[in-house]
């Protein structure tokens, strides 16, 4: 699977609430194993970004941590960007969001949509009826 690395990023939050939840065994095998490869791809990333933060942009603060101040920034955020941008080739397993037997936040299904599949829709619904107010309108 392809994916960008800002994906996997911004769904590390979501997969490891995911994971705390108790899912069917094959559910769960495929969340471990997806989990174990993006862990890989993410500690690369991370040693790169704090690398760019304590060698380049960063200010040691009193406590012996980095930050990156305001003035900076911007800097910092167009060196972090391209990084963010790889696109990474993955052997990713999806699941389908019928096997997700436990609840699951809207805002963490969003950030795992390239995970999950969807079932399609019921394409043979029923055309809406008309209301009295349109058929005047139309007729």
């Amino acid at each position: 699977m392809k994916i960008k690395l800002e994906t996997l990023v911004a769904s590390n939050s979501a997969l490891m609430q995911l994971a705390q939840e108790k899912l069917q065994a094959k559910t769960a095998y495929v969340l471990q194993r997806n989990i174990r490869i993006i862990r890989d791809e993410l500690k690369t990333y991370d040693a790169a970004r704090v690398d760019l933060i304590n060698s380049k942009y960063g200010t040691e603060q009193k406590d012996g941590t980095y930050q990156v101040m305001p003035d900076k920034q911007p800097m910092f955020f167009q060196e972090l960007n391209p990084l963010l941008a790889v696109e990474l080739e993955l052997d990713l397993r999806k699941i389908s969001l019928t096997e997700l037997t436990c609840p699951i936040s809207a805002a963490a299904l969003l950030d795992l949509e390239w995970m999950v599949t969807f079932p399609e829709e019921d394409t043979k619904k029923e055309p809406r009826k008309r209301h009295k107010s349109e058929e005047a309108i139309v007729d």
